[in-house]
């Protein structure tokens, strides 16, 4: 599973993860799309990766940085 799809899990889906990191739902979307195809590669873009930090530090998501790194469950 890619870090991307790992983290919208984590968050409770696309919706709401782009609610915590202050995006749209499509720029979500395009997270687990291959950069060949207009995406990131599977990997949380840093602003992303902030704001949803924060949100975790504000008790609204369980996530770790540890989750934006591969190799992690």
């Amino acid at each position: 599973m890619s870090i991307a799809k790992r983290v919208i899990e984590k968050c409770g889906g696309v919706a709401k993860t782009a609610a915590l990191a202050g995006t749209t739902e499509n720029w979500v979307y395009r997270w687990t799309y291959k950069k060949d195809k207009g995406g990131t590669g599977g990997i949380v873009p840093r602003e992303a990766q902030i704001n949803l930090l924060a949100a975790a530090k504000a008790g609204k998501v369980s996530i770790e940085p540890s989750d934006f790194f591969e190799g992690q469950q």
